[in-house]
């Protein structure tokens, strides 16, 4: 298999939830989700990831959960969260062979594993990694769009590039572009300009703002002409893939929403 196929496959953007008892297997495995691309809720206990359940707005897509762990087992809490999130899925990180009885092997992850392991585990749990969405990275610096290219890319998005607003609004026109990441200060055309320009064409299309100029008083003002996020330069791997994920939700929920109003007669 080509290596960017399989990179692609083992990446992904969803969200999961890791109970782990055990700080530095838990850190061990933040940070390898994180590597391919995940969002991870962390929960030091049981008790803790059902609170994080129960105060969570967001979707949560696996709980990913050790078999032992003090006071209540893996198995039991799989079971628990399932009657408060039905749609999550879940998968079971087990130091004992026989503790593959607790559920079919597909939803059993045996100790130690590699985080390529780990990432083959999750995928095959999860499922195809949803399609990817296409984001416009738009900067006049070079570099600043090579580093977000190089976030975004293993994590399974689709990107292309524009220097200035002006080249940013018209491949947004003609690119199946979901979302454009967008510095303020930039030649030819102004962030803000754009971002009028794309709300006003293009009302659907997700729009995070980014710049460290004038101590971000632009964002304020990006915000206000329609900007769904915003970010202070320089912007953090993390933090870029989490706003990025929390804006594509944002979007194909207003969609979705807009979509059951105008079938049931109302729009």
């Amino acid at each position: 298999m080509h290596e960017d196929s399989r990179t692609f496959i083992l990446h992904g953007n969803e969200t999961i939830l890791l109970v782990e008892d055990h700080a530095q297997v838990r850190e061990y495995i933040v940070a390898a989700l994180k590597e391919y691309g995940y969002r991870v809720i962390e929960a030091s206990s049981a008790d803790d990831g059902l609170a994080i359940c129960e105060r969570e707005r967001g979707h949560i897509h696996l709980l990913l959960t050790d078999a032992v762990m003090p006071q209540t087992s893996g198995k039991e809490l799989v079971a628990h969260l399932g009657r408060i999130r039905p749609g999550m899925k879940a998968l079971i990180m087990s130091s004992h062979a026989g503790d593959g009885q607790l559920t079919n092997d597909k939803h059993i992850i045996q100790k130690p594993f590699t985080p390529e392991a780990l990432a083959h585990k999750v995928r095959a749990v999860l499922g195809p990694p949803p399609h990817a969405a296409c984001v416009l990275v738009v900067d006049d610096e070079a570099k600043i769009r090579s580093f977000l290219r190089l976030v975004l890319e293993p994590a399974g998005y689709d990107v292309i590039e524009a220097p200035d607003g002006k080249q940013a609004f018209q491949k947004a026109l003609v690119s199946k572009a979901d979302l454009v990441i967008m510095d303020l200060v930039m030649p030819e055309q102004e962030g803000i300009e754009t971002i009028l320009a794309l709300r006003r064409e293009l009302p659907s299309i997700g729009i995070i703002a980014i710049s460290g100029a004038f101590d971000g008083q632009f964002l304020t003002v990006a915000r206000a002409v329609g900007a769904d996020a915003t970010l202070d330069k320089p912007v953090g791997a993390e933090t870029l893939l989490t706003t990025v994920v929390e804006v594509l939700s944002q979007r194909r929920k207003r969609r979705s929403t807009k979509s059951d109003i105008t079938n049931s007669g109302w729009a």
